[in-house]
């Protein structure tokens, strides 16, 4: 099981070197029910975390090996939890979900490493691949963080739990981060009429490769698909019932006859190719080819001409921008700002927030996930001690993780004895 990807929602990782090539089975170092922990993914996830830390086994072995063995608890613990997340009937994770946070994700390692193209010399693989190799990480990460968060979601602490949690902490908590107030306009680029068409001219294309015989569905999925879930299983997706996929896909779905190929059908995710393989009542079984539809060079054009447009105005007028984003033309991280925790951003939004002025209006620039922002900074408030009196909310917040992390071990505690665990390293 891979665990790089994974890291985006928790910092996974294990064990020191010598004891687990001790004690290893067959180069396994841990089941947890389905889930199986091997050395090179262990080894490979120690590496980037003990680098992060600066710990490593030569000069600080003591440090090095507590690291490894808390670790290799931690990655356990979320192996647990995501054994109960996937018996939970209340959680459902839509594919668009997951694709927005794969595509987020390789984005930061492109700008990490350059190029697409050296990402994929990197890891020897396309691109399309390398989304497909961790679709399934993406996916178990989110679906263990909307477990937790059904665990802990109602907790809440009182001006009790506050006051005390400060009396015994105020020594060691960390100063309060920076803070500002902005207001930050995010655009993504978004496909035309023209576009779509040139889509759904393509998507028949492949139908009438189909029909004529000059492939088979699963040689025309892995050609030309992109989803990435199903592109190993050919485009199964599956027994699922009704209520399951977005509403286009089963209308079609359900309306065609087993064997039949329907499409193009156009849905919030593509255009999709669908084949009914067996309907149950109110399941069925399906395999599809979806062609997700890119923005072309024009719709680019077009949308870097209107945040150029927006920033003229803002800079002749400074309420515009505020103004503007009110107005609901606006993506992703849009919004109106107030004495906002911002470097929890964007890397890009911080590095030009960190060194703005009082009221600056910055340029257009581009965010590492492909879209594009215009940011104006009013006022900005460096690091300082926090205190009940100028920290109130910020303690708050520390107090309730506090409690909310020591809810989900003891929850832990009783989660362990239904799930089949077994480790080949000794703790």
């Amino acid at each position: 099981m891979k665990f790089i990807l994974i890291s985006f929602c928790f910092c996974f990782c294990f064990c020191f070197e010598k004891k687990v090539s001790d004690q290893a089975v067959d180069g396994l170092l841990a089941i947890v029910g389905d889930n199986i922990i091997t050395q090179s993914d262990f080894f490979e996830q120690l590496k980037m975390v003990s680098e992060r830390s600066g710990i490593n086994s030569s000069n600080m072995p003591l440090k090095y090996e507590r690291l490894a063995e808390n670790l290799l608890l931690n990655i356990v613990d979320q192996l647990v939890l995501l054994e109960h997340a996937k018996l939970d009937s209340n959680i459902f994770l839509e594919d668009e979900e997951v694709k927005k946070q794969l595509d987020l994700q390789i984005s930061g390692f492109i700008n990490n490493m350059g190029s697409v193209e050296a990402l994929e010399k990197y890891l020897n693989k396309s691109l399309r691949e390398i989304k497909a190799y961790y679709w399934e990480e993406i996916y178990n990460a989110m679906l263990i963080e909307r477990f937790r968060y059904s665990l802990i979601g109602n907790l809440s602490v009182g001006k009790k739990e506050v006051d005390s949690f400060y009396s015994i902490y105020k020594d060691s908590l960390p100063p309060v981060p920076k803070r500002a107030d902005f207001s930050v306009l995010n655009l993504q680029f978004s496909p035309g009429e023209k576009t779509i068409q040139f889509y759904y001219t393509l998507t028949e294309n492949i139908i009438d490769s189909l029909t004529l015989g000059l492939a088979t569905f699963e040689e025309l999925v892995r050609r030309h698909s992109d989803d990435f879930a199903s592109i190993s299983k050919g485009g199964v997706v599956g027994e699922t019932e009704r209520g399951s996929f977005l509403k286009e896909y089963e209308e079609a779905s359900f309306s065609a006859k087993i064997g039949s190929v329907v499409g193009p059908i156009k849905t919030s995710a593509g255009f999709h190719i669908i084949k009914l393989l067996d309907r149950k009542g109110e399941k069925i079984t399906t395999q599809h080819l979806l062609k997700t539809i890119k923005p072309s060079a024009e719709d680019k054009d077009s949308l870097i001409s209107l945040i150029k447009n927006v920033h003229f105005k803002a800079s002749e007028k400074p309420s515009y921008l505020s103004s503007y984003i009110e107005g609901g033309s606006s993506f992703g991280i849009s919004g109106n700002y107030e004495n906002f925790y911002y470097e929890q951003l964007f890397p890009e939004l911080v590095k030009i927030i960190d060194s703005a002025s009082q009221n600056f209006l910055s340029t257009p620039f581009g965010f590492s996930n492909g879209t594009l922002g215009l940011v104006f900074v009013y006022e900005k408030h460096g690091e300082e001690i926090a205190t009940l009196e100028n920290s109130y909310k910020y303690i708050s917040d520390l107090a309730k993780e506090k409690k909310a992390s020591e809810f989900v071990e003891g929850w832990l505690i009783g989660a362990k004895k239904n799930v089949y665990i077994n480790m080949f390293v000794k703790k």
